[in-house]
């Protein structure tokens, strides 16, 4: 979970951060998903490129977006604590800690092959979409 962003606390609903053992790196900034890759590098880490989905949120919520986008790419990381960890520096990185438990959520192991499973189930043929009640009656 991110706890700050450039020294200023997060707000509700947080962003979180999930470092893969693979170099992948996922998250969420609660409006939009944010997919890319780290290099490890024993002491510390590098985020290397990424991409994230394009929604739109409240006002408050996309401010705090852009400034964890901004800090997010290209930052040197460090773990300062067991279960905390900072990425860039204080003037604009993020201050990540562990978030607690929740088994009620679970997030895919791979959020780019569940967004390439969510556009594989859309149809492709607009004049086979079907309403609940069956077929579109307009087409």
């Amino acid at each position: 979970m991110v706890e700050s962003i450039a020294g200023v606390p997060t707000v509700d609903p947080k962003p979180e951060v999930s470092f893969g053992e693979d170099g992948r790196v996922s998250g969420s900034t609660k409006i939009n998903r944010v997919i890319g890759s780290y290099e490890d590098h024993g002491e510390s880490l590098t985020i290397l490129g990424g991409g994230t989905s394009w929604m739109v949120g409240p006002p408050e919520a996309m401010e705090q977006e852009s400034r964890f986008l901004a800090a997010f790419t290209g930052a040197p990381g460090v773990e300062v604590a067991p279960g905390r960890f900072e990425l860039g520096d204080s003037a604009t990185g993020l201050v990540l800690v562990e978030a607690p438990s929740d088994p009620a959520v679970v997030a895919p192991s791979d959020p780019a092959a569940a967004l390439s499973d969510r556009a594989a189930a859309a149809p492709s043929d607009p004049a086979a979409a079907e309403t609940a009640d069956g077929p579109d009656p307009s087409r």
